[in-house]
């Protein structure tokens, strides 16, 4: 009777216990919360407020509203911090759906590339990498800041713009024949291209319109939103 009553004890304090720690069904834990943040539980009808320690599991959503935030911890240690005004579902273990709005990424490095993000406009292969993704409205753009990522198109092909890339002779040559009104300056020349998927290099960021994926440097602005992700977590 007293092993019986001890192993009851120990599996409600496992069964309790399991919200609020990994448990091995669970693809992430929420680590942080600012403002309102709600969880849609997978077969759900009705969104329930969050707390920190809460598991997020396959089928569940993360919703944040205005001037909130979430961060996530992930089993392998990797953070994603989800910014206001979005939803991020997760699918899988290492397979996330960003519905609306913006997030930031910062992956532990992976030995395959097994994480993924999917998008209404991408699908993001991940191996190790820090990198922010907008699905706002206004905005479709994905911006990384290292490693590398994988683009893939969800449906036909993107009609990829790149800028032309010279040696700093040639670029001097463009530069010296511009001066005379002769030919076209390099930086404003592009490559095109149609392509099911591409790679995207650190201190890059592309932006969506349709099928048409233009690969553009960083800005100011883009520094300063890593660096504000970053104090987040």
């Amino acid at each position: 009777m007293k092993s019986f009553k001890i192993l009851l004890i120990f599996i409600l304090t496992l069964f309790f216990s399991a919200p609020y720690g990994f448990a091995n069904s669970s693809n992430a834990v929420i680590s942080k919360i600012n403002g309102d943040v709600f969880i849609l539980k997978k077969g759900a009808f009705r969104k329930s407020f969050a707390i920190v320690s809460q598991v997020v599991k396959d089928g569940d959503m993360i919703i944040t509203g205005d001037k909130s935030y979430a961060v996530l911890k992930l089993s392998d240690n990797s953070n994603v911090v989800i910014e206001e005004n979005s939803r991020m579902k997760s699918n899988a273990l290492e397979s996330w759906e960003q519905k609306e709005g913006k997030a930031y990424f910062n992956i532990e490095k992976k030995e395959q590339k097994g994480f993924k993000v999917k998008t209404p406009f991408a699908v993001i292969g991940v191996k190790g990498t820090e990198f922010i993704i907008d699905s706002s409205e206004k905005n479709k753009t994905i911006a990384l800041k290292k490693g590398l990522i994988d683009v893939e198109s969800l449906k036909k092909e993107f009609e990829l713009r790149r800028k032309k890339e010279l040696s700093a002779f040639q670029a001097f040559m463009e530069k010296t024949r511009s001066a005379f009104g002769k030919y076209k300056k390099a930086d404003r020349e592009e490559f095109v291209e149609f392509v099911r998927s591409f790679e995207l290099k650190p201190g890059k960021m592309v932006v969506f319109s349709d099928n048409i994926a233009e690969e553009k440097a960083f800005t100011d602005n883009l520094d300063e939103d890593f660096k504000k992700f970053r104090e987040m977590i």
